[in-house]
């Protein structure tokens, strides 16, 4: 099992290295942003002021149009993995170049960025307000297993283009858009 982890690490390396592909033209960014799903409830100046039974109605109406973050994210939604390089950085969002990984007969691990077409698949990742961010700090090509792997506290702000992720979330839509709620960047040294 270490020994595909240490081939993984070592597969991602080379590819944070390379970069994604060969290619030369830059792909186009899409940046959707941020929503947040909780307005800040101020009331329009020109309205009357509202007694109290319509402030309780006008709240269950509000509560009941504007769903919290945990009722917008559907409860029978299977959190999925995403790995992969970064492309390109926006304000409140990312491009990933999705990596693919396949396991050899012999236990060998092959990690690629294209699928089996030999097309890259580029996603959009956002974030969700509560985000757990990881940074793994990994020497000597991670021969040694977890031994040579240093965890950190990171941040958005820890993001470069070219640097291998994983992140934990959901796709919005189908392997174009993923809403993640946790990253682990890794700093390969």
């Amino acid at each position: 099992m270490k020994l595909k982890a240490v081939i993984l690490l070592c597969v991602c390396s080379l590819l944070s290295m390379t970069g994604c592909s060969g290619k030369e033209e830059q792909p186009e960014v899409v940046v959707d942003n941020f929503e947040k799903l909780v307005q800040n409830g101020e009331e329009n100046p020109t309205q009357e002021p509202k007694t109290e039974m319509q402030e309780e109605t006008t709240s269950k109406e509000t509560d009941m149009k504007n769903p919290t973050q945990e009722e917008a994210i559907p409860k029978e939604t299977n959190m999925e993995i995403l790995e992969g390089n970064i492309k390109s950085i926006g304000n409140e969002s990312v491009v990933v170049c999705k990596s693919y990984t396949t396991e050899a007969e012999d236990g060998l691990v092959m990690v690629s960025s294209a699928d089996e077409s030999g097309n890259e698949t580029l996603v959009t990742v956002n974030f969700t307000e509560d985000m757990k961010w990881e940074l793994h700090t990994v020497k000597n090509s991670g021969i040694n297993g977890d031994a040579d792997v240093t965890i950190s506290e990171a941040s958005f702000s820890d993001l470069k283009e070219g640097v291998s992720v994983k992140m934990t979330g959901y796709y919005v839509t189908e392997e174009k858009e993923f809403t993640a709620d946790k990253v682990v960047i890794y700093c390969f040294v």
